[in-house]
């Protein structure tokens, strides 16, 4: 069946598509056709109501589209993770201040740290009194803007 997308702009191109292809895959020929990210669309139909299609997995008939069908496709901006700075409390007493986001790796921020502090990955960090495990995100620890964390060393030997 062929389907038209318009744009808010009046742009429109028609797309040839299946009922049982689903919303995800529509997207993907508009990110083909026309160069927009899946992120950046929000797809609409309107057959007398209004519906959003906003379930990837969901099938095109789901939504009630058919052949000579019209989705209407709004072009959003994607966000950038916000950075904010947090102090680094090193084991000299130092603190120092890093541009970080919230959605960092632990162990990007332990690289960062040790290419910065110039030290071997072999320490720890705290926050809130909590060990900072590699795998997990800053905000997974609750870390926010201003927030400090410590460094510590590991004591090796037995």
């Amino acid at each position: 069946m062929d389907i038209t997308v318009t744009i808010l702009s009046g742009t429109c191109i028609t797309l040839r598509v299946q009922p049982q292809d689903t919303v995800a895959s529509l997207k993907k020929l508009i990110r083909q056709s026309m160069g927009i990210e899946p992120e950046q669309q929000n797809l609409s139909v309107d057959n007398g109501q209004r519906r959003t299609l906003n379930e990837d997995s969901k099938p095109l008939s789901f939504y009630g589209l058919h052949n000579g069908s019209t989705v209407f496709l709004v072009v959003t901006a994607v966000t950038k993770p916000a950075v904010v700075q947090v102090f680094l409390k090193t084991e000299k007493g130092e603190t120092h201040t890093y541009d970080v986001t919230l959605d960092m790796g632990v162990t990007e921020f332990k690289k960062q740290v040790a290419e910065r502090e110039r030290v071997a990955m072999q320490f720890m960090l705290v926050h809130e009194s909590k060990q900072m495990q590699d795998g997990k995100r800053l905000c997974d620890y609750d870390v926010r803007a201003h927030s400090t964390i410590v460094m510590t060393f590991r004591l090796r030997g037995g």
